[in-house]
């Protein structure tokens, strides 16, 4: 692990679970307070034990070019934690019978190469077998420039791609896969991947605070993040471009399903009123 004051943390959750949050509490605070002035950690903790809450503190900054700090509505971009969203949707149409798993790639997708197309399986596609690895890395990935707003926009980028491994043989990281398969759910719900995750998760268990972003943007409410390893000045991802169709994209609190209590927070993600945060 890179920082051994995060090791530290860790080491302090799993052996606090018996203690009682008097005792917790001082701890991490100061653990928390430390990380945050050595610039390691800024953002939320909630600690729960069999449905009781532990412990919840929010430190450092959402936005450290206008000194907005966290708070418990901030919401952050909560990156491949959103594919185990993709992961539920696809067994979701599984178990409905819409698609199998070992199904190929070119039943639901056209414009691979044949090789491809017959061989690489849903599953292969689910557990990272497939040989497909990052569609950033396609020839034509310029971010900076493109626009996407469906998980099926990334298909010209997806179809450059050459395996990596024969499907099924190896394992390897892939969000390409994950991007596949938030087309394919596009593609046989007929709907956008953004809608399919609102009314097939979100608005089932009253996720009212989540939401989904297929581009990195400066919204009211949501934090900036930042470059951990990078030199020089603290460096936000704004310029990252594209967070994904069904590999990143999901931003979140910690509230879960409360409501909002402050009237001023910006609700509208997908049509944001300003570029800058505002204040909550």
């Amino acid at each position: 692990m890179k920082h051994p004051l995060l090791l530290t943390l860790l080491l302090i959750l799993l052996t606090s679970r018996t203690q009682a949050q008097t005792d917790l509490s001082p701890k991490l605070d100061a653990l928390l307070q430390e990380a945050a002035e050595k610039n390691v950690f800024s953002g939320n903790v909630l600690i729960h034990q069999n449905g009781k809450l532990l412990y919840e503190k929010s430190i450092g900054m959402a936005d450290y070019a206008n000194q907005l700090p966290n708070g418990p509505e901030t919401r952050f971009s909560i990156g491949s934690i959103t594919k185990l969203f993709t992961r539920i949707m696809v067994l979701q149409l599984a178990s409905e019978g819409k698609i199998k798993l070992d199904d190929k790639l070119g039943k639901y997708l056209s414009g691979f190469q044949p090789a491809i197309a017959d061989k690489v399986t849903l599953e292969h596609l689910f557990n990272h077998q497939s040989g497909f690895l990052q569609y950033y890395d396609a020839p034509s990935f310029e971010p900076e420039t493109a626009t996407v707003s469906s998980a099926t926009d990334f298909l010209p980028w997806l179809r450059e791609e050459r395996l990596a491994f024969e499907p099924g043989t190896e394992a390897e990281y892939s969000n390409s896969g994950y991007v596949i398969l938030g087309a394919i759910i596009e593609k046989v719900t007929g709907k956008n991947y953004t809608e399919v995750l609102k009314s097939r998760i979100l608005d089932k268990i009253g996720m009212e605070n989540t939401g989904f972003l297929f581009k990195m943007q400066n919204l009211p409410g949501k934090a900036v993040g930042y470059l951990s390893n990078q030199p020089g000045p603290r460096a936000d991802n704004i310029g990252f471009g594209m967070l994904g169709g069904g590999d990143g994209g999901i931003y979140a609190t910690r509230l879960g399903n409360k409501q909002l209590s402050t009237s001023n927070y910006q609700r509208n993600y997908e049509q944001p009123t300003t570029s800058n945060y505002q204040q909550y």
